[in-house]
């Protein structure tokens, strides 16, 4: 049951930090153009690399089926249910928190 929790939480963070990198930060480089700057280095890598964030279900069906501990299963559960507050923040501050230093441009 734990593991089952943990893909979910895994897979629905999943979902989101892509969603957010597919349809959500390429709006941004219009905006970052309109100011006449360039996109930050964080913003530009997290628009390269949030695919790897499909490693968390990976991650946690690993952990939950090859982990040689008996409470393997409640591990894996608590990293995925813990995914979405951790991926989700972080990948809304990569994109968000760059635009508030163009204020002071």
């Amino acid at each position: 049951m734990w593991l089952l929790i943990g893909l979910a939480g895994s897979v629905s963070a999943a979902l989101v930090v892509s969603y957010i990198g597919l349809a959500v930060a390429p709006q941004f480089e219009s905006v970052y153009r309109s100011f006449g700057a360039q996109m930050p280095a964080t913003s530009q890598l997290f628009m390269r690399f949030f695919g790897l964030v499909w490693l968390l279900p990976a991650g946690v069906l690993a952990i939950g089926r090859c982990w040689p501990r008996p409470n393997a299963p409640v591990i894996a559960g608590v990293l995925g249910l813990v995914a979405p507050f951790v991926a989700v923040p972080v990948a809304l501050l990569l994109i968000y928190l760059p635009l508030f230093r163009l204020a002071d441009v």
